[in-house]
Parts: C-alpha cells; sequence; structure tokens
C-alpha cells in the first residue's frame, strides 16, 4: 500500500533535484549569509496524536510515531528574515486507537495531512540560529486498506527552531525542533453529526537550506 509520507518525500526529493538544477550555475555574492533566494526542506518525526471528537458519543484518539515533512521556498525581504510558501504533511506509523474504552493497534489504517501555507524564518547571525513559522491550509484522511477515505480542511500551523551549520557558499545543514498543529471540521458519517480533528505532532528534524 503507498503511503502518503513517501509520496511527500518522492515528491519533494523530485522538486529539490529540478531547482538545484537550475539554481547550480548561478553564483550568490552573498555567502555565508541570509539574503536572496531561499529553498529549504525539513523532515523528521516525533510523536504524533489525532483526535476526532464525537464520534458515537466518545472521542476517538489516534496516536503514534509520525513522520513530517516540508518544504519551502522564497526570498529574504531584509537580511536575515524571509518569506516563504510552503507544502507539506505527516503521515502516522501504524497508530494505536482508542475508542469507546477500548484500545488497538491498527495496521490497517493510514491517517495523514497534507499541508499548504505561508511562513517566516528569522536567522540570529553569527550563530545561524533560526526561528520558523507557518499558517497552513490543512487536509486530513483516515483511510483503510479497502477504504478511501475523503479529504476534510482546516487551519493549522508550524513552528521550528533550528541551528544550521555552512556546507558551502550558500548551503546549510541542520536540526530543529518543531511543532505542528491543526484543527479540521467533518461530518461523522453514522450520525451525520459535526464532528473536529485535531492534529499534534512534534519531534526533530533534519534541514537542508540553501539561500
Amino acid at each position: 500500500m503507498k503511503t502518503v509520507s513517501k509520496n511527500f518525500v518522492c515528491m519533494g526529493v523530485i522538486i529539490a533535484l529540478c531547482l538545484t538544477g537550475i539554481l547550480a550555475a548561478q553564483t550568490n555574492p552573498g555567502a555565508h549569509h541570509h539574503e536572496g533566494f531561499f529553498m529549504r526542506l525539513l523532515a523528521g518525526g516525533g510523536p504524533g496524536k489525532v483526535t476526532v471528537d464525537n464520534v458515537m458519543g466518545s472521542e476517538m484518539i489516534f496516536t503514534g510515531m509520525g513522520g513530517d515533512f516540508h518544504f519551502q521556498i522564497g526570498s529574504s525581504i531584509i537580511d536575515n528574515l524571509i518569506v516563504f510558501g510552503e507544502l507539506g504533511g505527516f503521515h502516522l506509523i501504524f497508530p494505536k486507537l482508542e475508542w469507546l474504552g477500548g484500545t488497538s493497534q491498527l495496521l490497517t489504517i493510514s491517517v495523514s495531512a497534507i499541508e499548504y501555507g505561508a511562513g517566516l524564518t528569522y536567522y540570529m547571525m553569527p550563530a545561524n540560529l533560526y526561528f520558523s513559522g507557518s499558517v497552513m491550509y490543512c487536509s486530513d484522511r483516515i483511510e483503510g486498506v479497502n477504504e478511501k477515505g475523503k479529504r476534510e480542511y482546516g487551519l493549522g500551523f508550524l513552528a521550528a527552531l533550528g541551528k544550521e551549520w555552512w556546507i558551502g557558499n550558500n548551503w546549510g545543514l541542520g536540526v530543529a525542533l518543531f511543532l505542528e498543529s491543526s484543527s479540521v471540521k467533518d461530518k461523522e458519517e453514522m450520525t451525520g453529526a459535526q464532528v473536529t480533528i485535531k492534529n499534534l505532532i512534534y519531534g526533530i528534524a533534519l534541514s537542508v537550506t540553501m539561500d
């Protein structure tokens, strides 16, 4: 079964390779400075939780380790302050389900989200520490092997605090702590009642940045 997380990674790698090929021949005079064109890949993981309220009168909770991926592209508006557009998402791996007083491990259920948005990154120099914040339009899906779930939409945010080391004139490699959360409205199929799906994932990510 194809997972959404694999699609995110493949898509991000393809985009990154294409952009790198186009930009490789360009010379940026601002070596070891955050100015001009900006591109970042952020990929990591950590504990995740998806809560669906009011399902047959009970709260449905999916928990497990999740993979998280984000591709950001933009430009500086002043030195060290960058505005970007973003595509990303997360996928819970073999989540555990708590519902109606019982707990079960799910090997055939996929819990995932795709997100589109925009944000800002600010670098504190010369330490090359950064804070990044994004507002995102989120799309959730919960589905099984033989049942394709419908997508529902809502708003969310991503915050990251990271440190990068220069590995070239305009390339940085680093690590970051991240926190991602969103809230999505849905209609419960069995009763027709409106429910809220809340996502939360946090952890550690690797970042590769070109600017």
